[in-house]
């Protein structure tokens, strides 16, 4: 028998919505990083949110190519 809380996760298109949900929320999480990382600390805050910028354009593009 399945633990309490775990029926909805034995179907494969209900684990299959939890993994993209979490890929959004770590795309949402990389786009607020990038946007602010700028006005951390002056050189090294641009180039961490250039860095950090590309991380949610793959992320992007991943969660658009899975979509069905």
């Amino acid at each position: 028998m399945a633990a309490a809380g775990t029926a909805a996760l034995e179907s494969p298109d209900a684990a299959d919505a939890v993994v993209r949900a979490r890929a959004l929320v770590l795309f949402l999480f990389d786009v607020a990083v990038a946007a602010v990382a700028p006005f951390v600390d002056g050189d090294q805050g641009v180039m961490t949110g250039v860095g950090m910028g590309v991380v949610p354009l793959g992320a992007g593009v991943s969660l658009l190519r899975t979509r069905g």
